[in-house]
């Protein structure tokens, strides 16, 4: 049975709602009402009703504030908004914020019934996608995971093919909710999620599968790790388990890349350039769901070393990976600003020479600071030390990642023999052409092919 409160400031039109509501047809136990948000805020959350009606414009707090407020105590209710002509924008922010419909006044019956009709079966959708609370979750968890008792909390059969799907607020690491809905229900679910996140305060959502009867445990996990890759890409639908798995082994060249690009950028002590860049880097990194917060400090702290000593203790701050770049975008706009001061025209030109010469010759196993100085006529040291000054690693350092990046493309795109890849890049020595790529991709060149072209 359903429980009803009617929050309207108006007595003839809040007694008139309760006079049209047909409670047997709709399965209606009891209706509560309210004059003004104030008294409405106190009946939600005495006696937490399945379904509310509510007036937007009432003294005390607004339906909408009044809907805020109660947080919680609203979180597996369905609201009906009453609004006037004149008040369609807030009439959009209540459906933004998990209304299911709203009712223009003076309100007609035959509205009333569409909107009574779509609640309750909104209502009955929630009631048999049964949300479980944490503490309910952590008491099954206790120990050896029981799936009988799940299966009696759940009131199912069994748990093979159900959807798990965890909700989790933005600055908060521990999550709020758990949902099993039967399989086949991925849209509703995914709606179901989308409603909770502005309503309840939620700002991401993961879901998972089941596929084993004692695989729960394992769903659970999977779905709280898709959550809060979620919260850190700041994803505004649900992420899916699936899509995680279907990305692992994904070639990561274009990042890397773009990683490169930017040491280019750096080099050049371009600022224009180098914003661009930080740009493709931060679109690359955000569309890689699986990296998540650690990867991304490794990720970010590679790129900027020798640049930017110390910036992990800053990344630590930031609870998303946007907030992340933002952090590591104003410290080497910072840099770029800093060693363009500390270069004269003539050194700046050394350095971009440098940069293209690489392009031009890397592939050539005779090519070293040495090759590349004589071909600018100055000494090595001299040419050495303005590129470090410039990019933040050394030459040599440069160099190598140049032509392991072009060695992750060939493997990745091409799948060419690791003897044959090593050689077109200019590193004929293949033991310690592997050497260096495991340790700048932490696995073997062999283990990289297999993943990326399966």
């Amino acid at each position: 049975m359903i429980r009803l409160a009617i929050v309207e400031d108006e007595r003839w039109e809040r007694e008139g709602l309760v006079s049209l509501i047909d409670r047997e047809k709709y399965g209606i136990e009891e209706i509560y009402t309210a004059s003004n948000g104030i008294e409405g805020l106190d009946c939600i959350e005495r006696i937490r009703p399945e379904l509310i009606i509510t007036d937007i414009r009432m003294p005390g707090l607004t339906g909408l504030e009044m809907i805020e407020r109660a947080g919680r105590s609203v979180e597996n209710s369905v609201c009906i908004i009453l609004s006037g002509y004149n008040e369609f924008e807030y009439a959009q922010k209540a459906l933004r914020i998990g209304a299911v419909d709203f009712l223009v006044k003076p309100v007609n019956e035959r509205e009333l019934e569409s909107c009574l009709k779509k609640a309750v079966g909104m209502l009955e959708k929630l009631h048999k996608g049964n949300f479980v609370q944490r503490s309910a979750v952590e008491d099954l968890m206790q120990g050896t995971p029981d799936a009988r008792r799940l299966r009696e909390l759940l009131g199912v059969e069994a748990l093979r093919g159900l959807r798990v799907a965890v909700y989790s607020g933005l600055q908060e690491c521990s999550m709020q909710a758990l949902y099993m809905g039967e399989a086949g229900e991925n849209t509703y679910i995914v709606q179901r999620a989308q409603e909770r996140l502005p309503k309840a305060g939620f700002s991401a959502a993961g879901i998972s599968f089941v596929e084993r009867e004692d695989g729960w445990a394992q769903a659970l996990q999977q779905a709280e790790r898709a959550m809060e890759l979620a919260r850190f890409h700041r994803m505004e639908t649900p992420v899916y388990a699936s899509e995680l798995e279907a990305e692992e082994g994904k070639a990561g060249a274009g990042l890397r890349a773009e990683q490169l690009a930017l040491r280019h950028a750096m080099a050049s002590l371009e600022e224009e350039q180098v914003r661009s860049s930080i740009l493709r880097v931060r679109r690359r990194m955000m569309a890689e769901l699986r990296i998540d917060r650690q990867q991304a400090m490794r990720q970010i702290g590679e790129l900027t070393e020798g640049i930017l000593p110390g910036i992990e203790t800053e990344l630590a701050y930031a609870h998303t990976l946007d907030g992340m770049m933002d952090i590591a975008q104003a410290r080497l706009i910072e840099h770029v600003r800093k060693a363009e001061r500390s270069l004269s025209e003539p050194e700046r030109y050394v350095v971009h020479r440098t940069i293209q010469l690489v392009e031009e010759n890397y592939y050539n196993p005779d090519v070293n600071l040495q090759a590349i100085a004589g071909m600018i006529y100055l000494s090595p040291n001299y040419v050495g030390t303005l590129f470090k000054r410039s990019a933040g690693i050394s030459f040599s350092d440069y160099l190598c990642r140049r032509r392991l990046m072009s060695a992750e493309q060939l493997l990745a795109e091409k799948g060419m023999k690791v003897a044959d890849v090593a050689e077109a890049v200019g590193i004929p020595n293949v033991s310690y052409f592997c050497v260096q790529f495991r340790n700048m991709y932490r696995t073997t060149p062999s283990n990289y092919k297999k993943k990326t072209l399966r």
